[in-house]
């Protein structure tokens, strides 16, 4: 890895996982229209299709930099006519189409968000998805296909994150930051970190709210370029890792802590905009190629990371568990039950828009109001985001005793595009914040 002019070369095929035989199957009869795609980011449509973006066709220090790598095309893919023996393939945007607004930086994926509710504009056109790339600037999209190409792209107009200053980069005013989707929230999307020359965005939290098209800070305290942020159940964004380059690592080791040292986990609640931070440090930093991920019984694991502003080959060869506060007491934690309708070998199995869900639990305490019962999506956590993320809360939640210190959760599933097909962990929380272990649900 990084020799001097090595070449990274996109691929222009996909692969189909089957898990009933256990094997991948690559899709050489049908290749990409987009051709070669490097970093490019795949996202699950309301509609069970896939939207794949162009990203990169490659990329060599040497070789390719810049706009003549960038591949502006958006593709979709449609399993069901894979499945009908044709070409799955079809082109949403084409190059002449593309917006360089929502290419990739180097060290990050575009982000692709389905909204909850698709977003009307000024043209009378409904826009079901959002993308933001490292110039932090929000595009609304179409995925109808029988809206004109050149009308599928919409730009709010106070869709631009604050640059503040991107000194090396004035186009990067998110470069290197992480984000979340904030479904609860209306579609709200969660900015943190990135325009690594700037000291004050690089500490900042930035929230745009596609409905009101205007945007909200909040300041950490904690300067992190390439961070992690991880939904956790209780709706709320853990923030850890990343990199803070005027920190001597090698002098702030093991037993010191650097002022405002990203090895400090932090825990932001959409709903106040509350930030607090874990008086409780991770020994080891993490940058670039960090990751984390969500945990069934509630705990974040998190690995690799550049250690010392190295190269690719300096990332840390290990892995740690972090436990959020939420689990210091589990003396309350509801203990989902199994009938002969749930057994513990297979997941549960819903539908959007089903209604009167019944499961059974054990627990001491209520569950929360509106948060008793929550979906958190499987995702693929890399380079600062998760692609796929995404936290679902039930409505119409309901409980009653049924005796033998059992309890009965009725609930309602959301409709699509609120929440989507696939793999989720299901969660019940209680009225003071336990989740219980999550379960495998397949919607």
């Amino acid at each position: 890895m990084s020799q001097d002019r090595e070449h990274e070369w996109g691929l222009d095929y996909g692969r189909l996982y089957d898990p009933k035989l256990n094997r991948f199957m690559s899709m050489f009869q049908y290749k990409m229209p987009l051709g070669r795609s490097w970093y490019p980011t795949a996202s699950r449509l309301a509609d069970g299709r896939v939207l794949v973006t162009g990203a990169f066709t490659d990329y060599s220090t040497g070789n390719c930099l810049g706009a003549s790598c960038y591949n502006p095309q958006i593709n979709i893919f449609d399993v069901r006519k894979f499945d009908a023996g044709k070409d799955p393939w079809s082109v949403l945007i084409d190059k002449e189409h593309g917006q360089p607004d929502i290419n990739p930086g180097i060290r990050e994926y575009t982000r692709v968000f389905v909204l909850p509710e698709p977003q009307i504009g000024p043209d009378g056109i409904a826009r079901d998805v959002l993308l933001s790339g490292k110039a932090g600037r929000i595009w609304l999209l179409s995925t109808d296909e029988n809206v004109p190409m050149k009308k599928r792209f919409y730009k709010p107009p106070n869709g631009q994150r604050d640059p503040n200053g991107c000194f090396w980069d004035p186009s990067g005013s998110s470069d290197q930051s992480t984000a979340v989707h904030l479904n609860t929230r209306g579609g709200e999307l969660f900015i943190m970190g990135g325009c690594t020359s700037n000291r004050t965005t690089l500490q900042e939290i930035d929230i745009y709210n596609v409905k009101t098209d205007s945007w909200k800070k909040i300041d950490t305290g904690i300067r992190r370029g390439v961070p992690a942020s991880i939904l956790l159940p209780t709706g709320k964004v853990l923030i850890l890792s990343g990199e803070d380059k005027e920190i001597d690592q090698n002098y702030f080791n093991e037993s010191l802590d650097a002022p405002g040292d990203p090895r400090f986990p932090q825990i932001f609640d959409p709903e106040t905009y509350e930030l607090t931070t874990i008086d409780n440090r991770e020994n080891i930093y993490r940058g670039y190629h960090n990751m984390a991920a969500l945990m069934p019984e509630g705990s974040v694991m998190l690995g690799g990371g550049f250690n010392q502003f190295g190269d690719v080959g300096c990332e840390n060869p290990n892995l740690r568990l972090f436990f959020p506060p939420y689990l210091n007491d589990l003396s309350n934690r509801p203990v989902l039950r199994y009938d002969q309708n749930w057994t513990t070998d297979k997941p549960l199995t819903f539908f959007p828009g089903q209604n009167a869900v019944k499961l059974l639990y054990n627990g001491s305490v209520s569950l929360h109001k509106t948060k008793g019962v929550a979906l958190l999506a499987v995702q693929a956590f890399t380079h600062s985001y998760g692609q796929n993320h995404r936290y679902v809360q039930m409505t119409n939640i309901a409980e009653r005793d049924i005796g033998d210190g059992m309890k009965e959760v009725t609930f309602d599933i959301p409709t699509v595009p609120r929440i989507l097909v696939g793999h989720y962990h299901l969660f019940l929380l209680s009225s003071d914040g336990v989740p219980s272990i999550g379960k495998h649900t397949v919607i």
